[in-house]
């Protein structure tokens, strides 16, 4: 079930958009969940637990789920990193509006 979930919010996250929009429209507002960081702290554990020492995965799986995991965080980093780099490069000190754009 684990590489399923993560199998999925890999999927999600090619789309770069959707991390930006859930970046500002949760994380950025004080009142909203923090949706954003959830999802890294989440997928980073993944990364660092062991689950195959309590017998809920094999370790092929774990490495499988582990992979993905690690593939999904520097898809997540790159989303923002190519983000604020369209402002550098732009060179406006201008902030994006609402919408990521």
């Amino acid at each position: 079930q684990k590489y399923l979930v993560i199998q999925t919010l890999h999927r999600v996250c090619q789309d770069p958009q959707v991390i930006i929009d859930i970046f500002l429209n949760y994380d950025c507002d004080l009142d909203a969940v923090n949706i954003y960081e959830g999802l890294v702290v989440h997928v980073s554990q993944l990364v660092n637990a062991s689950h195959a020492e309590a017998h809920w995965v094999t370790k092929q799986q774990e490495q499988q789920i582990k992979h993905v995991a690690v593939e999904t965080l520097v898809m997540v980093a790159k989303s923002m990193v190519d983000w604020t780099a369209r402002f550098r490069l732009a060179g406006t000190t201008a902030q994006p509006s609402e919408d990521g754009t």
